[in-house]
């Protein structure tokens, strides 16, 4: 299979019942093209998962600094980023935590 001059090799799709089965006919009939799954959803879930165990406090600690801080008056935001500049002598960017992205889960914890 060739479209404008480039050689696909492989396929990624969801990891849904019905692209299983897309995967499988497909693969019968290009059986030179890789049919694989996304593994995004299955390392969402394990960053997840970690953070529900050991991690779940400081997970919760973390999320709700950053909520209040985010959602406070520029005061107290200004004067956090003081107190960073004072103590470290740089200041952490503050980013929200979303369950449904992997990296927003990093960035909560190791923002800078």
């Amino acid at each position: 299979m060739q479209s404008d001059g480039w050689t696909i090799g492989g396929v990624v799709t969801d990891n849904a019942g019905q692209c299983a089965r897309a995967r499988r006919i497909l693969s019968l009939r290009w059986p030179h093209i890789s049919f694989q799954i996304c593994f995004a959803h299955d390392l969402n879930n394990l960053v997840k998962a970690v953070l529900k165990s050991d991690f779940s406090e400081v997970t919760k600690q973390a999320s709700d600094a950053v909520n209040a801080l985010n959602a406070s008056s520029a005061k107290w935001l200004v004067e956090a980023r003081t107190c960073m500049v004072d103590t470290y002598g740089y200041f952490l960017n503050l980013k929200q935590l979303c369950e449904t992205r992997w990296n927003s889960m990093h960035g909560c914890f190791a923002s800078r």
